[in-house]
């Protein structure tokens, strides 16, 4: 005997899996920036190099990655401070009070969501982190941020309790550790991270409390990566165009190969984001991250 047909209007579907519902989700979301030529696991770190997905801005960053950078001494983030105002970037960087209002009250909203969703589970790092060898499970480190000013940037901490004595040992020790740590202010195989910061880093979780960064204003959702007052020197005069911004917890070096990218070119993208920067590149950067952060592409 046939069953009956469902009243008109009407449909009966079986609820669907929340976990297969994001799996789609990243599936789709990963499907549509390849299409549009947004970097793939497939594709290789040279190609993601170039920021494929973004090519109106390829040209630009190629320009900028080949031109010289100057080299000039270390200074402190105070003697830096004029020169890395934004007054002093060509008129043509800068955009309206309407963005800078609305994009901050977007930091505002999202950064307090991210928070309050994701509660539990920084709670759980904490304690996890804590447990490990009974040490501060957040970590706070001094940073560049906007106008040169230092502030304290805040990541779970995915190192021993004395890394900064382990480093100063391992370098004066290990010639090959020395000239890595000088090219790339980064060590591939670091003997400072633990089990757990192996995985937080992997997962991008140890950024996560940067979300009170941006609460406070010293920090963007979207921008430059703050940097350390060591890698100031690095950026030579291009420091100005840093330092115009609030430093971001993304960016386009985050989502175009992070660690893989050379340290040169990772300049260029932040004076690529700071001429070329506007509600529809922040929204691509933001989309962006999702795929990077899944994949974790670029991620040590």
């Amino acid at each position: 005997m046939p069953h009956p047909s469902p009243p008109s209007g009407r449909r009966d579907f079986a609820p669907l899996n929340p976990w297969l519902t994001l799996k789609i989700t990243a599936i789709f979301t990963y499907s549509a920036y390849s299409f549009h030529g947004y970097p793939t696991a497939a594709l290789p770190v040279a190609a993601v190099n170039t920021v494929n997905d973004f090519a109106p801005h390829r040209h630009l960053l190629e320009r900028l990655a080949a031109e010289p950078i100057v080299q000039g001494p270390a200074v402190p983030a105070a003697v830096a401070l004029p020169p890395c105002r934004s007054e002093n970037l060509p008129s043509s960087y800068h955009l309206s009070p309407v963005y800078e209002t609305l994009r901050r009250g977007a930091d505002i909203v999202l950064s307090a969501a991210v928070t309050v969703f994701l509660l539990p589970l920084l709670v759980s790092v904490a304690a996890l982190v804590w447990l490990q060898d009974g040490g501060p499970p957040v970590f706070a480190q001094q940073r560049i941020g906007r106008g040169g000013r230092l502030f304290r940037c805040f990541k779970f901490r995915s190192m021993v309790q004395n890394a900064g004595e382990r480093l100063e040992r391992l370098l004066a020790e290990d010639p090959q550790a020395r000239v890595e740590w000088a090219l790339h202010h980064k060590l591939r195989k670091d003997p400072r991270i633990t089990a757990l910061g192996q995985f937080l880093r992997k997962s991008s979780l140890d950024e996560i409390p940067q979300v009170f960064n941006v609460l406070s204003g010293v920090m963007s959702l979207v921008g430059p990566r703050p940097i350390v007052p060591d890698e100031m020197e690095r950026y030579g005069w291009r420091i100005r165009h840093y330092a115009s911004v609030p430093p971001g917890i993304t960016g386009l070096w985050q989502i175009s190969g992070r660690s893989d990218v050379t340290y040169r070119r990772r300049v260029a993208m932040d004076c690529v984001y700071v001429r070329r920067r506007g509600p529809a590149l922040d929204v691509k950067i933001l989309l962006g991250t999702v795929p990077s952060v899944l994949f974790s592409r670029g991620a040590r």
